[in-house]
């Protein structure tokens, strides 16, 4: 509808967008079955949903199907279980678009430039660690990487207990 008019996004929506992709003509007109879509011209057409999640930070796609739902794991410990940050700790700064999860440790990986991972390529780790940076960085604050470095001695001092 026209701009302005209809409900207003507000985050915890989710909205699904659903082109429909012709080979011909544009057009369409809709079967006597009421739900039923054709191109007028008959020609191919396809039709596929995009579903869009409206978040406190503006609009997100969901993580693939793979994935696993999407929950907000900001400030949760992980260990690296691939790549070159094997076996280490970092922490969940964010999620990208692509639903990776944004990790950092304050020493290689930076808070400003984390590293980008998948989920399958992690191990997650106790939730629930308290710590003031933790607290911090699930507020939305911005973490210095002396901040996180901090917190992460922290934990790992709390495994060794």
């Amino acid at each position: 509808g026209p701009a302005g008019h209809g409900a207003r996004l507000q985050a915890g929506m989710a909205i699904a967008v659903e082109p429909m992709v012709c080979a011909g003509d544009w057009r369409v007109k809709v079967l006597k079955d009421g739900w039923t879509t054709v191109t007028v011209d008959g020609s191919l057409a396809a039709h596929y949903e995009n579903t869009i999640l409206i978040t406190g930070e503006g609009p997100r796609l969901p993580p693939s199907p793979r994935m696993g739902p999407m929950i907000d794991c900001t400030g949760r410990i992980v260990r690296a279980s691939a790549g070159r940050d094997k076996g280490g700790l970092l922490c969940v700064v964010g999620v990208d678009r692509e639903g990776r999860l944004l990790l950092a440790d304050g020493k290689r990986r930076k808070c400003a430039r984390p590293k980008a991972k998948k989920t399958g390529h992690v191990d997650m780790l106790a939730d629930g660690f308290s710590h003031p940076a933790i607290q911090k960085l699930k507020q939305g604050e911005a973490l210095s990487d002396r901040e996180l470095r901090r917190a992460l001695a922290a934990f790992r001092d709390q495994l060794e207990v």
